[in-house]
């Protein structure tokens, strides 16, 4: 939004400049046979410009008084911009890619199912930065907390089963996710862990990882996919309970891909905050606006009054 604003109140005084100019001509100026003392002969009254532009004349000093008064005002072009926002979450997808995610009981498969969810996930966290971890025998950070949600969805889309070696080490994937967050500055840190297995290897055990996580004010919400198999569900609930409760999270478990829209749609409305809108105002001086045509005004006047002069000489 864009104001002009005139700093200078008291210029405002000033105006009776201007206005005793068109006092003085239109009751003074006129009794004269011409606002400069001569006027051109009558043979040539018909025949010349002159008369055209004559008459403007006594507007010039008016018009170019009116000017200055404004630009002595200090006029300012303010701007003012109320979409600058604070840090909003970071956020970390810390996603199971071992072999079990390729069971279909989702369609295609658990692991194609929790990509695209996470993809819909990433584009309505406007405000937020994210980033990804995947994570089976081993843990890797596929993409940095990153306001880039282009790149984090690319990143999410890239993911296949077999770029680390299998297993299932949650413990090292959460430790992953948190160390991605520890030097974040936000005011919400976030861990999404998603797996359908137990934590079946890895140098960090999960419970070392939780001590992590409260360490650095991480909330770890766990996501437990995928439907039992012969009677027996392949999560180990308790653990993923213990993740969620000691670091003020919450536990979910998504037995298709509409129960897992539906966990994400819900952490996505648990963490949202106030935006907070900070008002930036610009200021610019724009006196020259004002002053620039009032200066080239009265020069036009002066080389008329000039001209006039010199053509009854």
């Amino acid at each position: 939004m864009n104001d002009l604003i005139f700093e200078n109140k008291w210029a405002w005084i000033f105006l009776l400049i201007p206005l005793f100019l068109i006092f003085w001509h239109y009751f003074y100026g006129k009794k004269s046979h011409s606002h400069l003392g001569y006027h051109l002969p009558k043979n040539q009254e018909n025949k010349s410009l002159k008369l055209k532009v004559k008459p403007l004349l006594p507007l010039l000093p008016i018009v170019s008084a009116f000017l200055l008064v404004l630009a002595i005002a200090k006029p300012t072009k303010q701007s003012k911009n109320d979409k600058v926002y604070d840090n909003g979450i970071d956020i970390i997808l810390a996603m199971d890619i071992s072999r079990s995610m390729l069971e279909e009981d989702f369609t295609p498969n658990r692991l194609e199912a929790s990509k695209v969810v996470a993809q819909e996930f990433i584009k309505k966290r406007i405000n937020d930065r994210v980033g990804i971890v995947v994570f089976s025998g081993e843990s890797f950070v596929l993409c940095p907390p990153t306001i880039d949600h282009g790149m984090a969805i690319d990143q999410v889309k890239s993911i296949e089963n077999g770029i680390i070696q299998d297993g299932t080490a949650i413990g090292m994937g959460l430790a992953s996710a948190v160390r991605s967050l520890q030097h974040s500055k936000s005011k919400s840190k976030v861990v999404i862990l998603l797996t359908d297995g137990v934590n079946t290897t890895g140098t960090i055990d999960p419970y070392t990882a939780i001590d992590i996580a409260k360490k650095f004010q991480v909330k770890v919400y766990t996501i437990g996919i995928g439907t039992p198999k012969n009677n027996i569900l392949g999560i180990d609930e308790p653990l993923m309970r213990k993740i969620s409760s000691e670091t003020q999270g919450k536990y979910y478990r998504a037995q298709n891909k509409q129960s897992l829209n539906q966990v994400y749609e819900e952490i996505n409305k648990l963490e949202t905050y106030e935006i907070e809108k900070t008002s930036l105002i610009k200021r610019k001086d724009v006196f020259y606006w004002f002053a620039f045509p009032a200066f080239l005004l009265l020069l036009f006047y002066i080389i008329l009054e000039y001209y006039y002069a010199k053509s009854l000489t």
